[in-house]
């Protein structure tokens, strides 16, 4: 079974000055992006069942430099629909995983995450400051 989609999309919406910053990669890499996702999916992959149900599809990033706030807005799929659709525990043990692993963290925002289940799909609004 994969966890993984094939290409996970790494969006980042944003201002011009972060444009110009990720065209000039020869000299900087977005390594912080990096930072952020790989201890995130290693905690899901070692602590939760979120990835034996669930596969990530895209990883977005919205940033507004003014306010130096933004949020990463991660979305997974349901790989077996019909196991979740009327299994309301296994929907709760799945949203119970997400707030574990996308805790409300007053350092990086006075916002809490929000979660979201929609058909087939478990939607993470992260918000951050800077």
């Amino acid at each position: 079974m994969r966890t993984f989609d094939l290409t996970i999309n790494l969006n980042l919406d944003c201002f011009p000055y972060l444009i110009t910053w990720f065209t000039n990669l020869d000299t900087r890499k977005p390594q912080g992006m990096l930072d952020y996702v790989t201890p995130i999916l290693n905690q899901m992959l070692d602590e939760t069942v979120i990835l034996k149900h669930c596969h990530l599809l895209a990883i977005s990033t919205f940033e507004n430099p003014e306010s130096y706030a933004g949020n990463h807005t991660w979305v997974f799929q349901i790989t077996n629909p019909d196991e979740i659709e009327d299994n309301d525990s296994l929907k709760e043990h799945i949203t119970q995983d997400l707030k574990q692993i996308f805790p409300f963290d007053p350092e990086a925002s006075m916002i809490a995450p929000n979660i979201f289940f929609d058909g087939n799909y478990f939607t993470v609004i992260v918000p951050y400051t800077c």
